[in-house]
């Protein structure tokens, strides 16, 4: 059977037992590895972890690099060709609610928790992980993550450039490629030994700061996304259903739309010169609801997905009793 090495970062004491309850969903036998940067809390956190499981290997370190040092660096102590997977997860502070949801990539992951939910979401049940585990088989696919939190524009806020002039020696510099915005994912083993050999150390990292400036861990999060498709092999979401995606898909691309016309109009000004910049009076009045609400998307997905489960659930229900 497989092995898994389960990598988690803990800083936010409060999220333990979110970790934990998610460490119960996964399906193959594994060897975890937590690393803890709250040295107020260290010795609680550590029991707590060892009372969930007593052969875990517990590493403390400096609060640096966000949770991508202590990946980093357990990927730089262990033998990883003992492994076949790898599963990071880390605590993840509430979305400030004063800025907008959006990754820059086109979908909005609203405030508070939920960019921590969609990350978690890979490991929120069995079902989601075994999927995962499911989809890994193929040769093609190296990364799973929920389909929302996939990258696909790397140099988002500048980061790639500011690799190129600063750390060129650790981006893989690929004309095209993804990554785990968030960077929570259960991946094959193998493509980490690239990272492994960048022999990057805890001196290349910053303490992190809460206003997301551009940082070295920033960079690495966009090379670990680099070394799956340097492999050969994709980052891709096997357990959201298809038509919850085509249905948030169509609802993204018409926000994107509104949102586009929003910043060409330096929203929010007075709803006469709104219709006077725009042509279309009829598409307005259509959409007028959803670029006031802009900012409340989350809730129209939200919506959209329980549909769908309701849906999935009725066809499976329909399926059983034709059985």
């Amino acid at each position: 059977m497989p092995r898994v090495l389960v990598i988690i970062h803990i800083y936010y004491s409060n999220q333990v037992d979110l970790i934990l309850d998610s460490l119960n969903n996964i399906s193959l036998p594994y060897d975890l590895y937590c690393s803890i940067s709250n040295k107020a809390e260290y010795q609680e956190i550590k029991n707590k972890i060892l009372d969930f499981n007593p052969d875990a290997h517990i590493i403390d370190v400096s609060n640096v690099g966000y949770d991508i040092w202590p990946f980093v660096h357990i990927i730089n102590s262990v033998d990883l060709s003992q492994y076949e997977y790898i599963v990071k997860l880390h605590t993840k502070r509430d979305m400030d609610c004063t800025l907008p949801g959006n990754l820059g990539n086109g979908f909005y992951i609203g405030t508070g928790p939920c960019w921590r939910d969609n990350l978690y979401a890979f490991v929120s049940t069995k079902e989601n992980f075994n999927k995962c585990i499911a989809a890994l088989k193929d040769p093609k696919v190296g990364m799973c993550a929920r389909f929302n939190i996939i990258h696909n524009a790397p140099n988002h806020c500048g980061v790639i450039d500011y690799a190129r002039m600063h750390y060129p020696q650790y981006i893989l510099n690929l004309d095209k490629y993804s990554f785990v915005a968030g960077t929570m994912f259960v991946a094959k083993a193998a493509p980490f030994k690239i990272l492994k050999d960048m022999n990057i150390d805890d001196t290349l990292f910053e303490a992190p700061k809460t206003t997301h400036e551009t940082q070295f861990a920033h960079i690495i999060e966009r090379t670990i996304g680099e070394i799956i498709y340097k492999s050969g092999m994709i980052i891709t979401d096997p357990f959201t259903p298809k038509q919850h995606i085509a249905s948030i898909m169509k609802l993204y691309n018409k926000a994107k739309m509104i949102k586009r016309i929003v910043n060409y109009i330096c929203f929010p000004i007075p709803i006469q010169v709104i219709r006077h910049k725009i042509k279309d009076k009829l598409f307005l009045k259509k959409h007028l609801s959803r670029i006031i609400h802009i900012l409340d998307i989350d809730k129209e997905c939200d919506k959209t997905k329980n549909q769908c489960d309701i849906n999935h659930q009725k066809e499976t229900n329909n399926e059983k009793s034709l059985d």
